[in-house]
């Protein structure tokens, strides 16, 4: 599902929410597959998109802990978010660094903008699934070290950000701010931060990354 185009003056939040993906999973309508419990343990848990403090805290949506007076548990669990939400950001760079009229604001209309977005999106979407057959040493749209890796906790950066520097054209919105709770993406983001901390469902390197990221 590719769903393209709103003002740039709403916040990601509202885009969301307003675009189709966002409601039909506020209406449970998305085609994902049903919960189920995180590896290792009886803890059901529903399959969630990954977002930052511009997006509201739902079932299907988890975001992090404000950043003030943050327990252990808590400041684990936003680490483990931001991994997460690094795969995003590779997606977007990816994106930026093939099809070079995204490294910079696109001169057209808005309809327009949105085709050329659309199509985009589809030649990037395909051409990532047909390489996926390609030996790893012989892919171009997406070589080796192209993308971040993570080695025990040490962030190696990707080659794309190399070709497209601080001047691509798809940058970030303003955040909505919002502190609407729900009782069940409380309990949701709660299981998935106990599993963080948990024996099962810790990485080793979580705590030397928590405490270098306070030193810094």
């Amino acid at each position: 599902m590719i769903d393209v185009g709103c003002p740039g003056r709403f916040s990601d939040g509202v885009i969301f929410s307003n675009s189709k993906i966002g409601q039909r999973s506020e209406n449970e309508e998305l085609n994902i597959p049903a919960p189920c419990c995180l590896p290792g343990t009886d803890n059901t848990c529903p399959y969630v998109f990954v977002g930052d403090e511009a997006f509201p805290l739902k079932q299907y949506m988890m975001r992090p802990y404000p950043r003030t007076q943050l327990d252990y548990t808590k400041r684990i669990f936003n680490y483990r978010l931001s991994r997460a939400r690094r795969v995003i950001e590779n997606a977007f760079g990816i994106l930026a660094s093939r099809w070079r009229i995204f490294r910079r604001p696109i001169l057209a209309t808005p309809e327009k903008s949105k085709e050329i977005v659309k199509a985009a999106l589809s030649l990037h979407n395909f051409v990532k699934y047909e390489e996926r057959n390609v030996p790893v040493l012989q892919r171009r749209y997406c070589p080796p070290r192209y993308v971040d890796t993570d080695d025990n906790g040490n962030l190696i950066e990707g080659m794309w950000r190399n070709e497209i520097g601080d001047a691509g054209g798809i940058v970030g919105i303003n955040q909505t701010g919002s502190n609407m709770f729900k009782k069940r993406a409380r309990e949701t983001r709660e299981k998935f931060e106990n599993y963080f901390v948990s024996d099962i469902g810790k990485v080793e390197w979580q705590n030397t990354s928590v405490h270098f990221g306070e030193q810094e």
